[in-house]
């Protein structure tokens, strides 16, 4: 007797809203085309003018898609409580997520299960095409992930390393274990990401564009005045990470948060903090490289700010 083919698991893709039309059909569409056979797409609604919330509704109906469904936030959260809100109704083993403004390539869910099938990962990443529009001309760059499949060089990943959330595929065991993407203004993926290798999450990648990400001057989802708040939490996960990780590399990634925490005091007219943090830079120095480093932050930080440079 013939063993029953396993069925294909279902894969979840969550796709926020705020203020699209054209590039929400375009998403949604590419969503819908996938190649792979098992999905659901969550449409999250993170509108306020009821214009936006309703072509979103009108859309969903006239695809007539059982696969395709509408949540309607209470209120606009931004980026991170939307894409949460779709994590909490996803039905699917795995959750990928697709900006408002970024489409897929057809095959891109295929192509990330089956790296996931033969890895056993919790994560996978792929590359993707940049697409600049500026002055109706079109350009288009092809950037890599820079995520490493055994997380062998954290210093890179940490400090230099580029990920977008439409180029994730993430087991939705992990992403409810973490508490999904912090509310942040900016570093919402890249956060989500620290917070997964803390919780020893295993990560994979395709080493193909498999996602284009719109880049203009319009809003997106995570715009906001707020700044500085990003950059605070992703020093807050750096950290701990350099905690976790002996030798130069957590030092390292330890003296660049220091740095940075320094700049934001100073911008935010915290004078001594800034002081402060440039003070712990300099004496966590462990060589004359971090210490050419640490010293270039409080000369900029610091200096330049007390002769009013």
């Amino acid at each position: 007797m013939a063993i029953p083919a396993k069925a294909p698991m279902l894969i979840s893709i969550v796709i926020p809203t705020f203020k699209r039309t054209d590039s929400l059909a375009r998403a949604v569409d590419s969503a819908l085309a996938q190649t792979y056979p098992c999905l659901e797409v969550i449409v999250v609604d993170d509108n306020t003018e009821s214009a936006y919330s309703e072509f979103a509704a009108q859309m969903v109906r006239e695809r007539d898609d059982n696969r395709l469904r509408l949540f309607k936030r209470p209120s606009n959260g931004g980026g991170g409580k939307a894409r949460n809100s779709g994590i909490l109704r996803a039905k699917g083993e795995y959750i990928a997520f697709l900006d408002d403004d970024d489409f897929f390539v057809e095959d891109k869910i295929r192509q990330q299960v089956a790296a996931l099938a033969s890895t056993g990962a919790d994560v996978c990443s792929c590359n993707m095409v940049e697409r600049t529009t500026r002055d109706s001309a079109v350009s288009e760059v092809v950037k890599e992930a820079l995520i490493k499949g055994d997380f062998g060089d954290t210093e890179h990943f940490v400090m230099r390393s580029s990920i977008y959330s439409s180029m994730l595929l993430v087991r939705r065991a992990a992403l409810i274990a973490v508490r999904g993407f912090s509310p942040v203004p900016r570093y919402q993926e890249k956060i989500l990401l620290l917070k997964l290798f803390l919780k020893d999450c295993t990560f994979t990648t395709v080493p193909k564009a498999l996602v284009v990400l719109t880049v203009h001057g319009e809003q997106r989802v995570s715009n906001s005045d707020y700044r500085f708040i990003g950059k605070l939490t992703r020093c807050y996960f750096d950290e701990k990470i350099a905690d976790k990780v002996r030798g130069s590399a957590g030092s390292n990634i330890r003296l660049r948060s220091r740095c940075i925490r320094s700049r934001i005091a100073c911008a935010q007219g915290h004078y001594v903090d800034s002081v402060l943090q440039s003070g712990r830079a300099l004496a966590s120095a462990r060589n004359a490289w971090q210490l050419k480093i640490a010293f270039k932050a409080f000369k900029r930080n610091v200096l330049a700010r007390r002769s009013g440079v």
